[in-house]
This record gives C-alpha cells, sequence and structure tokens, in this order.
C-alpha cells in the first residue's frame, strides 16, 4: 500500500473517532464533595463564678464556772463539816466559790451534779428576800424544763436541784455543804420550797394523863 493510501486510513479512523467522542461523549464524573471542617461555633461567654458564702464562724461552747466543786472529807478539818442530822448513802462534800455571794436575776451559772458526773446550765429568774437570806429561783438544763432553789444566808446555804435523772439537796454552811440525792433523804421534808418547811404536819399525839 502507497503512503498516501496509509495517511488516508489514518485520517478517516481519526474522524471515526472523533465522530465516535462527539455522538457517545464519556459519562461526566462527579464532583469530589466538600469535606472542609465546618467552622468553629463561638463558645458563650463564661460568667464569673458566683463566690460561696462565707461560713459563719464556729460559736465557742461557754464553759461556765461551777458555783461548788467536789472535795474529800478529809481535806478539811471535821469541825468545818456542815452538820447534818443523818449520814446520806452516796453523799458528796463540795466546796463553794466565791460567786455565790454574788448571784442576780438574769446569771448563767454551773450547777454541777458530781454523782451524774455534770455540770447543768442554770439561770436565775427569780430572787425572793427573806430575814436574812436570799432565795434565788429558775431554770437549768438545755430544754429548760428542769428547775432548782438556791438559799443563801451569811450561815448557810441549800439548794434543791430538779433533773431528769432524779432531784438532789444541798445542805451546807457558808463554805461547804453535803450534796445528796432526794431519794436518799428524809421524805417528810419538802426540800423544793426555799425555806425548807415540813411537806406536811407532825401527827399530833393524844394527851396521856396519870393514873
Amino acid at each position: 500500500m502507497s503512503r498516501a493510501l496509509w495517511l488516508a486510513a489514518g485520517f478517516a479512523a481519526l474522524a471515526g473517532v472523533v465522530a465516535a467522542l462527539l455522538l457517545f461523549p464519556p459519562p461526566a464524573v462527579p464532583a469530589a464533595p466538600d469535606i472542609r471542617e465546618p467552622a468553629p461555633v463561638a463558645a458563650p461567654p463564661t460568667l464569673p463564678p458566683v463566690p460561696e458564702p462565707a461560713p459563719a464562724p464556729a460559736q465557742e461552747a461557754v464553759e461556765l464556772e461551777p458555783l461548788w466543786r467536789e472535795i474529800s472529807p478529809g481535806s478539811i478539818a471535821p469541825a468545818l463539816l456542815p452538820a447534818h442530822r443523818e449520814e446520806v448513802p452516796g453523799r458528796v462534800l463540795v466546796e463553794f466559790s466565791a460567786a455565790l455571794r454574788a448571784l442576780s436575776v438574769g446569771d448563767h451559772l454551773g450547777l454541777a451534779v458530781p454523782q451524774l458526773g455534770a455540770v447543768f446550765d442554770a439561770r436565775i429568774e427569780e430572787t425572793h428576800r427573806g430575814p436574812g437570806a436570799r432565795a434565788f429561783t429558775g431554770t437549768l438544763g438545755a430544754d429548760r424544763e428542769q428547775g432548782f432553789v438556791l438559799t443563801v444566808s451569811a450561815r448557810n446555804t441549800f439548794a434543791h436541784l430538779s433533773t431528769r435523772e432524779g432531784s438532789y439537796e444541798l445542805v451546807g454552811n457558808a463554805r461547804f455543804g453535803w450534796l445528796m440525792a432526794t431519794a436518799n433523804m428524809d421524805r417528810d421534808v419538802d426540800y423544793s420550797v426555799p425555806d425548807y418547811r415540813p411537806a406536811r404536819e407532825p401527827p399530833v399525839r393524844p394527851l396521856r394523863l396519870p393514873r
């Protein structure tokens, strides 16, 4: 075949390819998806922290100095012991503080009961004056449901304490006193009154005439 024929055949083939591309174009390639990261969302403004309220300062427990403290009977001379007509089981000897002679209405005081191992918070609410003596009445304990009577004179000291564990009596002189459980004492005496009056009148004995 001559060179002219080869060229003619080549042009004819090229024309066929161009015609096929024009009649049957290749399928369109889909565009790649946009995978760019979204723009960051702005964070909301940060509010300043709310300060926590400062804790209330702890209130220190007030320790009341007891009006009396337990001492050993052998630590003082027998002549200084307070006189009492009976030796009550379980009694303890106490010594009074100087505050006992300077009490007034509204005072908070400590009333110790060594038998219970406790010092009660007492408050004087009333005072009464008698011949040569002063009587103080008030409440004691956290619930203020118990009471006390305290009678002070120049030579004698008496007290009646009512507690949930029972009542106690104090019988003493100006410096020392016996603290005793009421249940162990003379039941014919009402120790809850300031002047220690008998709870009931003594029986009247019939007069016997001599024969």
